[in-house]
C-alpha cells in the first residue's frame, strides 16, 4: 500500500450518529469528547436535528461506547427522523464509495436490530459522574499530537481493516458468509444471530483463515455492540445511571418547596388536589411530564404524555382571612423506564415478565422560569410544599428552584414510552409522583377536599375476591394521612371510599372536606390511598405524598437543618415496568383458583427516589437533612452508604429522639421514616452510593440484586464548605409513658398467615377475624395500654396503629413455636394458650434509635413484640380536639400492602 493510499485511509470515514444534545453547554461537552477521541478529526453538530458527522478512522462502535461512558445517549442516525430515506444515506460510509459498496449499513434493518444487542462497554461504572468536563483547553494542539503520534498505529489499523474488508467482500461475493441483516436487495432479513466460526480445513467447508480475520475485524453490530456475547443485564441497567438522572433538579421543584409561577394572594384559599390518570398519547402530565407552561399536549422527546389520573386536594389553612394561594409547579413526574440503548433485555425482579428493561432515566425541565434556566426539550418534576401560614398577618410562597446536572447545560437520555399512573394534584396538568408535599404549622388547621378524577377503568390489575371496595362505577380511593392525630371522620377510613365526584362511597363515608387539626408533635408524615382492598394498587399507581408538621418554637431552638436546599424529603420505592413503560404487576396469582390476581408481596427492581430510578444528586461538602420515606409496598430498605459514611439519626416516625444516633446502617420497613442527618465533609471520596442489602421477602428470602442493592448516588463537591448547620446534644424529651398504668390495660394481638394445600398463602388475619368480625379493640380515649404483638408468620410485619402511637418495650423470641402456633390456630386465645411458656426464648434488644416513640415497627417472625401505645398527646395533657369516639372509627394493621388489602387489619373503637 502507497503513502498516498494510506493518506486516502485517514480521510474516508464518516459517521453519522443521533446524539441527545438539548442545549449549548451539551453541544460543546459532547463536541469536546469526541475531539479528544485518538482518530477523530472533525465533528460537525447539528443540535436542532440531534445530528452528530463524525470525520476520521474511528469506528462506530467506539464513538457510541465514549459518549455512552460520559452519560450521553447516542445511536446511529436514523434518516427516518428526518423523513429521509435510509438506504439512500447511510450511517457510516467512506467517502469513495466505490470501494465501499459492500460496507453501507442500512438504515432500517440498522436500527430495528439494536434492540438485539448490549451496547455498554464492561468498563462504564455505576452512576458514573467521573468524566471531567472542564479539562485543560487546546483541543487542536491535542487534536494534532494525536494525529501525529499515533499515526503508525492508524496506518496499521487501517492496513488491516483494508485486508479484512476485501476478505469480507469475496466471501460475500461467494455466499460463505450472510450475517448481515440486510440482504443484497436492502431487504431487511432476520435479525443478526450469532455464529460459531471454524477455520477452513481445507475444501469448500468452514470459513478460510482470511475470512476469519475479516469476522473479527466485523463482528460488530451495527451500532458497535459484541455479537457472539451474552448480553450482560447488570451492565444494561447501568445505562439509566450514567444520564442526566440529577435528584438536585427536582429536589426544590413542585413537591419540594413549591413554585410560585403563578402564585397569587386570594381571600379564600381553594387549592383543588386530586388524582388523575394520565392514558396514553394525551396531553398533560404522568411520569413524562409536560413543561412549566402547562400546556396539553406539550410533549417530550422519547414519548408520549399521560395525563395522570389525580386526586384533587382542595386545600385551606384555617383561620386565615389572607392567605396565599398556591399554584402546584406545573409539571408532573418523569417515571420512565431507561430504555438502555433501545433494548429490551429480560426484567429482573420478583415477580418476573419478559422484556422489562431493569434501568430508568429521566428528562429535564423544558420551559423558561424565574430562575434564568432555558429551555430543554424534556421534562420532569417533583411535587410541592405546601406551606401554611403561621399567622393571619404572615404570609408563605412557596418558591421552586430548579437545579441542573451541569448549570442549564443538562443531557436527557432516551427513555421507554411514558408511564400512566395515577398521582394527586391542584389539577391534572399538576399532579405529581410523589404528590404535593404539604407542610404545615403547629397549631394552623388545614382543610382539605379530596376530588376523585380516577377513571373508570384501573391500569393495574385487581383482584375482586379478597375484601375490596366494590363501587357501580369508577375506582374507589380514599386518603389517610399516616402519623397523623385527626377525626375518625377525616382519618382516611379503609370503608369511607368514594368514587369520582363522589356518586359512589363506602358504608363509612361521611364527609367530603377533612380537617387536619396539626396540634400534634413536629415531625414528618405521608398521605397515601386507603381504599378496601386497593391500597396495594393505588398506591403502586401512585397515590403517595409527604406531610411535614414544623413547630417553630420548640424546633427552632435545636438548630437543626431546614430549608429548601439542605433539608430534603425523600420518598422511596420499587417499580417493576413492562417494555411499554406502563407499571407490571403481576396479573396471576399464586392461587389463582382461589385468588386469581393477588399475591402476597409485589417487588420491582427499579429503585425510585421522589419518581427518579436511581438518582444523582451533586451536594455540598457540608451536612443534608434527609427525611427519608419508604413507599414501598413490601420492599424493606437496610440502607447504607458505601463510602462508610454514617447517618445521624434525629427522629423516627413522627417523633424526634431524646438525643442523635449515630448509625453505619439503617433498617426501614415499608410506611417507616426516618429523619437523619447526612455529612458529606467527612467523605474522603467525591461521590458516595446510597445502598441496599435487605433481602426481599424480608428477613428471610432472596438476597439483593445489581439493580435493588442501588438506591441512589451522591455527586460530592471537592472543594469545602463552610458549615455552621448544628447537630444538637439534645433533641426533644416528650414526658416517660406510663408503664404501670398501661399494664392494667393488656391486649394480645396474633398475626396469622393461612396457606392452600400447594402451601402458598390464601390469606392473612389478625386473631383469627376478618375485617369484618365485630371490633375487639376499644381503648379508652387518653389512656394508655400494652399490646403484646404475636406474629406466628414467617414474614416481618410491620405494623401500623391509626391514631396511636406507642414506644416498644421488647421483643421476646417464641420456643416451640409450632406447638404453640396449632393451639393459637385452635382457640385463637393468648391466655388459653399460654403465651407466658413460650415466650421465653431470646431477647431481642431494641436499638437505640428505635426506642422512642413510634407509628409503625417491625413484628419479627417467630416473636412477641410488647409495645405501650398511648391514645393521647406524646407531647402535652391536652385532650383531642375531637371526638375520637366517632363514626366510622380507627384501624390498625399490617402496613405490608398486600397483607393489608387481604385482610391483615382490624377495626379500632374508642369509648369515653
Amino acid at each position: 500500500m502507497t503513502k498516498d493510499e494510506d493518506f486516502k485511509l485517514l480521510k474516508i470515514q464518516t459517521c453519522v450518529l443521533r446524539v441527545n444534545i438539548h442545549c449549548d453547554g451539551c453541544k460543546q461537552k459532547v463536541k469536546k469528547l469526541l475531539q479528544r477521541i485518538e482518530g477523530v478529526y472533525q465533528v460537525n453538530i447539528d443540535s436542532e436535528q440531534q445530528k452528530v458527522t463524525v470525520s476520521g478512522s474511528v469506528d462506530t462502535g467506539t464513538l457510541i461506547k465514549k459518549l455512552v461512558k460520559a452519560g450521553k445517549h447516542a445511536e446511529l442516525w436514523s434518516q427516518n427522523n428526518a423523513n429521509q430515506n435510509l438506504k439512500q444515506n447511510p450511517n457510516c460510509i467512506k467517502d469513495n464509495s466505490k470501494n465501499n459498496k459492500n460496507q453501507k449499513q442500512q438504515g432500517d434493518g440498522v436500527i430495528k436490530n439494536q434492540q438485539k444487542f448490549n451496547l455498554v462497554p464492561e468498563e462504564v461504572d455505576y452512576l458514573d459522574e467521573d468524566y471531567d468536563e472542564d479539562e485543560d483547553v487546546g483541543y487542536a494542539e491535542e487534536e494534532m499530537r494525536l494525529m501525529r503520534d499515533g499515526a503508525s498505529q492508524q496506518m496499521a489499523l487501517l492496513r488491516q481493516q483494508a485486508e479484512a474488508k476485501k476478505a469480507m467482500a469475496a466471501a460475500m461475493a461467494n455466499g460463505k458468509v450472510n450475517n448481515n441483516n440486510v440482504a443484497a436487495n436492502g431487504k431487511k432479513t432476520g435479525p443478526i444471530q450469532n455464529m460459531t466460526m471454524k477455520p477452513n480445513a481445507g475444501g469448500g467447508g468452514g470459513i478460510d483463515p482470511r475470512t476469519m480475520a475479516a469476522m473479527k475485524m466485523n463482528m460488530n453490530n451495527a451500532a458497535g455492540g459484541q455479537l457472539g456475547g451474552n448480553v450482560n443485564l447488570a451492565e444494561a441497567a447501568k445505562m439509566g445511571m450514567v444520564g442526566g438522572n440529577d435528584i438536585n433538579a427536582m429536589m426544590n421543584l413542585a413537591g419540594f418547596h413549591g413554585n410560585n409561577n403563578n402564585g397569587t394572594t386570594t381571600t379564600n384559599t381553594n387549592n383543588n388536589v386530586a388524582a388523575f390518570l394520565n392514558p396514553a398519547g394525551g396531553g398533560g402530565g404522568g411520569f413524562q411530564v409536560h413543561p412549566n407552561n402547562g400546556i396539553p399536549g406539550s410533549l417530550a422527546t422519547g414519548g408520549h404524555h399521560h395525563p395522570s389520573a389525580s386526586m384533587l386536594m382542595n386545600v385551606n389553612n384555617g383561620g386565615q382571612q389572607q392567605q396565599q394561594q398556591y399554584n402546584p409547579s406545573p409539571m408532573l413526574t418523569n417515571f420512565q423506564n431507561r430504555h438502555a440503548m433501545q433494548q429490551p433485555p429480560p426484567q429482573m425482579m420478583y415477580n418476573r415478565s419478559p422484556f422489562v428493561p431493569p434501568s430508568t432515566g429521566y428528562y429535564y425541565n423544558n420551559s423558561n422560569n424565574n430562575y434564568g434556566q432555558v429551555p430543554y426539550t424534556t421534562t420532569y418534576a417533583d411535587p410541592y410544599y405546601y406551606t401554611s401560614p403561621a399567622a393571619a398577618d404572615q404570609s408563605a410562597t412557596a418558591n421552586a428552584h430548579m437545579f441542573s446536572d451541569e448549570n442549564p447545560s443538562s443531557c436527557s437520555i432516551m427513555d421507554l414510552p411514558a408511564t400512566s399512573v395515577f398521582a394527586y394534584g391542584t389539577s391534572r396538568y399538576t399532579a405529581t409522583v410523589p404528590g404535593p408535599t404539604i407542610e404545615a404549622v403547629h397549631g394552623v388547621d388545614s382543610y382539605i377536599t379530596w376530588q376523585n378524577d380516577l377513571p373508570s377503568k384501573h391500569i393495574l390489575p385487581w383482584d375482586p375476591t379478597i375484601p375490596t371496595a366494590t363501587p357501580k362505577n369508577g375506582i374507589p380511593t380514599v386518603v389517610h394521612l399516616h402519623g397523623g392525630i385527626d377525626e375518625p371522620e377525616s382519618d382516611g377510613h379503609s370503608e369511607a371510599w368514594f368514587t369520582q365526584r363522589f356518586q359512589n362511597h363506602g358504608p363509612k363515608w361521611s364527609k367530603k372536606r377533612y380537617h387536619y387539626h396539626n396540634v400534634q408533635h413536629a415531625g414528618t408524615m405521608w398521605y397515601h390511598d386507603h381504599a378496601m382492598g386497593l391500597t396495594r394498587v393505588n398506591i403502586l399507581a401512585g397515590l403517595m405524598g409527604a406531610y411535614v408538621i414544623q413547630q417553630p418554637n420548640v424546633e427552632g431552638p435545636l438548630g437543626l437543618l431546614y430549608g429548601e436546599e439542605y433539608d430534603r424529603p425523600l420518598v422511596v420505592f420499587d417499580r417493576a415496568f413492562k417494555s411499554d413503560g406502563s407499571i407490571y404487576m403481576n396479573s396471576t396469582g399464586n392461587n389463582p383458583s382461589i385468588h386469581p390476581q393477588w399475591q402476597p408481596e409485589y417487588f420491582g427492581d427499579a429503585i425510585i427516589v421522589n419518581g427518579k430510578a436511581w438518582p444523582y444528586m451533586k451536594v455540598k461538602r457540608r451536612k443534608y437533612r434527609f427525611r427519608i420515606i419508604n413507599a414501598s409496598n413490601a420492599r424493606f430498605f437496610r440502607f447504607f452508604f458505601t463510602n462508610n459514611m454514617t447517618f445521624i439519626h434525629v427522629a423516627s416516625d413522627s417523633a424526634y429522639h431524646e438525643t442523635p444516633v449515630e448509625l453505619r446502617e439503617l433498617l426501614l420497613a415499608p410506611s417507616e421514616i426516618a429523619d437523619v442527618i447526612a455529612d458529606f465533609s467527612k467523605s474522603e471520596s467525591h461521590s458516595a452510593i446510597l445502598a441496599n442489602d435487605a433481602p426481599y421477602p424480608y428477613p428471610s428470602g432472596d438476597p439483593v440484586n445489581e439493580e435493588n442493592s442501588k438506591v441512589m448516588k451522591f455527586v460530592i463537591n471537592p472543594h469545602r464548605e463552610v458549615d455552621t448547620a448544628n447537630i444538637p446534644r439534645n433533641l426533644i424529651k416528650y414526658p416517660s409513658p406510663d408503664v404501670s398504668e398501661a399494664a392494667s390495660n393488656t391486649r394480645y394481638v396474633a398475626f396469622y398467615e393461612y396457606a392452600s394445600d400447594i402451601d402458598e398463602p390464601t390469606h392473612l388475619y389478625i386473631n383469627g377475624k376478618t375485617f369484618e368480625a365485630p371490633v375487639t379493640e376499644t381503648p379508652r380515649v387518653g389512656t394508655s395500654e400494652i399490646w403484646n404483638v404475636i406474629n406466628l408468620t414467617e414474614d416481618n410485619h410491620p405494623m401500623h396503629i391509626h391514631l396511636g402511637l406507642f414506644v416498644v418495650l421488647e421483643q421476646r423470641e417464641l420456643v416451640n413455636v409450632e406447638e404453640f402456633k396449632g393451639c393459637m390456630l385452635k382457640f385463637n386465645d393468648a391466655i388459653k394458650c399460654k403465651v407466658d411458656k413460650y415466650s421465653i426464648g431470646k431477647k431481642k434488644e431494641v436499638v437505640l434509635h428505635e426506642k422512642g416513640w413510634k407509628n409503625v415497627y417491625k413484628m419479627m417472625p417467630g416473636h412477641v413484640t410488647k409495645i405501650l401505645v398511648k391514645f393521647s398527646f406524646i407531647h402535652s395533657n391536652e385532650s383531642y380536639p375531637f371526638d375520637a369516639t366517632a363514626e366510622p372509627g380507627y384501624v390498625y394493621h399490617c402496613h405490608i400492602l398486600d397483607h393489608e388489602d387481604n385482610v391483615m387489619m382490624r377495626p379500632l373503637k374508642f369509648i369515653n
